[in-house]
């Protein structure tokens, strides 16, 4: 922890909610506290990303939103005007 403000964003994984979902809320809680951006990553399926989105998480990531790109298609995918919702 004495190193995260050197950081904007804190990533976390959906395996921490196997553990306890309460230590996902926390790390929400406190990414929030130090003004850090949270990430879900590894999210594959929508009740994780609603979950994380639910309790403060800023993005998401996975394949519910986009398969695995080629470096030359995240371009065109991020000039374009998708957006999903739940």
């Amino acid at each position: 922890l004495r190193r995260i403000h050197q950081v904007s964003f804190l990533k976390l994984s959906p395996s921490l909610m196997q553990g306890s979902p309460e230590l996902v809320k926390q790390a929400l809680v406190i990414a929030a506290g130090l003004s850090k951006v949270a990430v879900g990553v590894d999210v594959n399926d929508v009740a994780t990303a609603r979950f994380f989105m639910e309790n403060g998480c800023s993005a998401v990531q996975g394949r519910p939103f986009a398969k695995p790109l080629k470096a030359g298609e995240v371009l065109s995918l991020a000039q374009g005007d998708a957006t999903w919702t739940f």
